[in-house]
């Protein structure tokens, strides 16, 4: 039914600084095919790709355009961005299209940029709200994903720390 499936955070935001002192970046994980399943252009650098995903401490980055133009005036040097901030490191790859909404923009409040998602394979409750997005494969009507997903949430999830087991039923 689907070509594509992701999902934003849609419940919270990280705040980091590229400068300390300054106003803090309000970031939101998000999968890193969004731009395959969104099918959108970034306006400047690139796009999040299998080299994104290889450390976990690297937040690679995808600003707003909004973000890009107020904070950076649209300068080609933020492509060149890097920052630490506790553990982690960040480094701005490219910029979102203007007019640009994540699917969770009406779940947050102001949204700078977004970083890629790498699941660390422990699932912690609680810690994740999300917002998912997904692409149809041509010729499925709407009608047709909607019983597909409608069908899926109306299953019995469990979440599991371990690996599946059979006879417990369904694992996520």
């Amino acid at each position: 039914v689907f070509s594509g499936v992701g999902w934003v955070n849609g419940a919270s935001a990280t705040e980091t600084r590229p400068v300390p002192e300054e106003n803090p970046l309000r970031l939101s994980a998000i999968t890193a095919n969004a731009e395959d399943v969104l099918g959108f252009e970034v306006a400047a650098g690139r796009a999040f790709d299998d080299r994104d995903t290889a450390n976990p401490i690297d937040r690679p980055v995808l600003l707003t355009y909004q973000a890009w133009q107020r904070r950076f005036r649209g300068s080609g040097h933020v492509l060149k961005l890097t920052w630490v901030d506790g553990p982690l490191t960040y480094r701005v790859i490219g910029v979102l299209p203007s007019g640009f909404l994540l699917p969770s923009s009406r779940l947050l409040e102001r949204i700078d940029g977004v970083y890629g998602f790498r699941s660390s394979g422990q699932a912690r409750r609680g810690a994740l709200a999300t917002a998912p997005f997904a692409r149809l494969r041509p010729g499925v009507s709407i009608g047709a994903a909607r019983a597909v997903a409608e069908s899926a949430t109306a299953m019995d999830w469990e979440a599991t720390e371990g690996q599946p087991n059979s006879a417990r039923g369904q694992t996520v």
